[in-house]
């Protein structure tokens, strides 16, 4: 078996159109797809860090809620002095029926929880 002279030129040119296309064509594809990836990673990374701060959030504000709604539920609304004062700021007004304690305590009640349901699907 013999090597002819148009062998080694096919080799060559082989060769050269190897070359050629590794560095025009398969070069800036590799970098664009290593670019691509890079984004992707670094869109990844902001995500799962606003997720995070999402999830903080959401945290703080339920620690919050919690907090107002024992807060409300212990600290009962004084709606005696809250009348006296709507009674001094609005002159003119008629005379408000009285009420006593026992049925301003139980209205404040009822009242709290009215709120804390109506606020209950924030959780």
């Amino acid at each position: 078996m013999t090597i002819n002279l148009t062998l080694a030129v096919q080799a060559i040119n082989f060769l050269i159109a190897y070359l050629m296309i590794k560095k025009l064509f398969l070069q800036p594809a590799v970098a664009s797809i290593t670019e691509d990836d890079e984004a992707i990673a670094l869109a990844r990374a902001q995500l799962e860090a606003k997720e995070e701060a999402i999830i903080q959030e959401e945290q703080r504000i339920a620690q919050r809620l919690c907090t107002f709604k024992k807060t409300f539920l212990e600290h009962e609304p004084d709606v005696a002095q809250a009348l006296e004062r709507a009674i001094t700021i609005v002159p003119g007004m008629p005379p408000l029926p009285t009420i006593d304690q026992k049925e301003v305590r139980e209205l404040a009640k009822k009242t709290a929880h009215k709120l804390i349901d109506e606020v209950a699907h924030v959780d």
